[in-house]
């Protein structure tokens, strides 16, 4: 039986991570983008003019904050612009 360690690593770290969407409103684009690719994720971002929020924020996200999410899925996150 041939037995590839770093297969069998990666496979578990896949299997590991399905982490939990947090909140991520009010994070900047780039500490976001930090966090969850840590977690495996693949990240989309999108800008959209807003008055409100700081520019460089996120406004809006794709996977709803506490939802389960899986290594490789791909999150939009909406960053506000001027």
């Amino acid at each position: 039986l041939y037995f590839d360690f770093n297969t069998f690593v990666n496979f578990l770290k896949l299997l590991a991570l399905s982490p939990e969407i947090p909140d991520l409103h009010g994070m900047t684009a780039e500490q976001a983008k930090v966090l969850l690719e840590h977690y495996g994720l693949n990240v989309d971002l999108t800008y959209e003019e807003s008055e409100d929020p700081i520019a460089g924020q996120v406004i809006a996200q794709s996977i709803p904050p506490n939802a389960k999410a899986t290594a490789g899925e791909t999150i939009i996150l909406t960053i506000a612009s001027e």
